[in-house]
């Protein structure tokens, strides 16, 4: 199984902190690379169950939850559903949120061709190319002045767009995003406030789903927030689990508790594995999964930091345990945390 996962490569820039904490995306922003494990994520691919939305293990179901999403991203899981118009042409506003002619220089091409005949290459009119859109904005706009507030809404809406296609809302493409995100992204002076982690579990869902469905015919690729579900397998289970270098771990108890680091950052830095990645394979992590017995399994993993979170974390504590459909445009998938309330503290 391959997986496909690019990090942003566009600098967050200190101006766009304010913005994206208005977003509730400041703590997924400001984490860093981690390699996707393949074999990991693919052995538990196997022991996923799309009935029930359910990894089942030895020692009982368990899934990723919107407490998950929450702890280990900080992501808002309350908001109005990530929905909307889903097909284009977008090119009008891709020049109103990102510069007049951005449509022209990023939409990703299309192409188009006849027996015999040499290919037509054309815009697409849906998706924005991610490596035109990084050489565009691979900068904040600098000079004798400052950059104007308006050049610093277009450099942080670029840099939204990469967050989404490199790890929140990747595509099989790899290397485009839709360009629909952006009607979420006109107002960033009061932007309405999206439930981005419920659509972000939606889409982990229908394509651990379809995974599965595929995997029984043909070798498959997965995509989406991989690099979640990995946070996820890490903070829970031992299997594969590193250890940071020299005991490093993010800077707990910020004073500004809008800016803490979400549960998710433990893992974002130098680690040493017992099994290097590329030498496990997805038999290694087979056994260790049907190895699994009690109290190898980490059921609340969050409860030593929970007041070192950021405080959206505590404003939807709430919601941990909705039982509710997630929704991510045409994505529809339903959340079942009563089939997992051990790994709420309850029976």
């Amino acid at each position: 199984m391959r997986a496909r996962h690019h990090r942003p490569k566009i600098p967050c820039h200190e101006r766009c902190g304010p913005i994206l904490k208005r977003m509730g995306l400041y703590q997924v922003a400001r984490m860093k690379d981690i390699n996707v494990d393949p074999s990991l994520l693919a052995g538990l691919m196997e022991r996923w169950r799309p009935e029930t939305h359910t990894f089942h293990l030895p020692v009982g179901e368990m899934t990723i939850t919107l407490q998950d999403v929450s702890c280990l991203w900080g992501l808002p899981i309350r908001g109005e559903p990530v929905t909307g118009l889903a097909d284009g042409p977008w090119n009008a506003l891709v020049d109103q949120c990102l510069g007049v002619g951005a449509a022209a220089d990023l939409m990703k091409s299309k192409k188009r061709s006849r027996p015999g005949e040499d290919p037509v290459y054309s815009a697409s009119g849906y998706a924005i190319n991610l490596g035109r859109l990084r050489k565009r904005f691979e900068k904040m706009p600098d000079g004798p002045d400052e950059p104007t507030q308006h050049q610093v809404y277009q450099y942080t809406r670029a840099y939204i767009i990469d967050l989404f296609g490199s790890l929140l809302f990747t595509d099989s493409s790899g290397d485009s995003v839709p360009a629909m995100y952006l009607q979420f992204l006109r107002d960033l002076d009061a932007p309405v406030q999206y439930n981005w982690g419920g659509a972000v579990l939606a889409l982990l869902y229908r394509n651990l789903c379809r995974a599965v469905t595929r995997a029984a015919r043909m070798p498959t690729t997965i995509w989406g927030p991989m690099v979640l579900l990995q946070h996820w397998a890490w903070s829970r289970l031992p299997c594969g689990r590193p250890r940071a270098l020299n005991n490093w771990e993010p800077t707990w108890g910020s004073p500004d508790r809008e800016s803490c680091p979400a549960f998710g950052e433990k893992w974002c830095c130098r680690h040493e594995y017992k099994n290097p990645h590329g030498t496990a394979g997805v038999k290694y992590f087979r056994t260790q999964l049907q190895d699994l017995r009690e109290g190898m399994v980490d059921w609340q993993p969050y409860n030593r930091k929970f007041a070192d979170l950021p405080l959206r974390v505590h404003q939807d504590r709430d919601f941990f345990c909705v039982r509710v459909p997630l929704i991510h445009f045409w994505i529809v998938e339903h959340h079942y945390p009563d089939r997992v309330m051990r790994q709420f503290g309850l029976q």
